[in-house]
């Protein structure tokens, strides 16, 4: 398993997005679209998909130590 590491100012970038609340830390280590996946400082994108919206998700992610989340 690698390790990867992205800086707040590289998601921004890669977004397009605005911090709603502002990040604490230097960045991220995993993003992930599954909230049952989340690890301590990972970046949750909530997608909605075929089955699931993951909008709904996004307090679980909180709540596994999302370090942020892309709504």
């Amino acid at each position: 398993m690698s390790i990867v590491f992205f800086t707040w100012d590289e998601i921004v970038r890669a977004t397009g997005g605005r911090w709603l609340v502002e990040p604490k830390g230097d960045g991220v280590l995993s993003i992930e679209d599954d909230s049952r996946k989340v690890a301590p400082g990972a970046f949750f994108v909530a997608i909605v998909g075929e089955k699931a919206d993951g909008h709904a998700y996004v307090q679980k992610a909180a709540e596994s130590g999302a370090a942020a989340v892309c709504v």
